[in-house]
């Protein structure tokens, strides 16, 4: 699970450092931002990416072989892996990941890359269903209706 958290900081790092550039309209989006490789995140079995461009995450639709839209940008979600027997599900996390995330030299490639903070887990103060904002006390989101203890 570290190692997806610290892949994921790595590319949001490096979204954060290119995303209010000018770019070249000459300029392919691979001599743009670096390969798209270096922009995907694999979670389990499922595959997400990072567009430079908006800084929006999309994962790969398998039976339809194209990008979805996560509903997610950049800064906003934390994409785990939570292993239970051969299915391996996905859990999103609506709490960033930790704006403390410290950068890493650059890639052999030049490109930025970012050390993890500390574990990212949900945020108490926030409704998981919404994301309103809740006090400890509260048994039900006033906002959705959601469960909260």
């Amino acid at each position: 699970m570290q190692e997806i958290i610290r892949r994921q900081i790595d590319i949001e790092y490096r979204y954060e450092k290119v995303k209010d550039r000018e770019l070249n309209p000459e300029m392919t989006m691979e001599e743009a931002f670096g390969p798209i490789e270096e922009w995907m995140l694999e979670v389990g079995k499922i595959q997400y990416w990072l567009n430079p461009l908006n800084g929006s995450w999309y994962y790969l639709d398998p039976i339809h072989e194209s990008w979805e839209h996560s509903g997610y940008q950049a800064g906003q979600a934390t994409f785990t892996l939570i292993e239970e027997g051969q299915e391996q599900p996905v859990k999103i996390y609506t709490t960033p990941i930790p704006v403390d995330a410290v950068p890493a030299p650059p890639s052999e490639a030049g490109f930025p890359t970012a050390k993890a903070g500390p574990d990212v887990l949900p945020n108490p103060n926030r409704c998981p269903s919404c994301q309103a904002e809740v006090t400890p006390d509260q048994k039900f989101c006033t906002s959705c209706g959601n469960k909260l203890q």
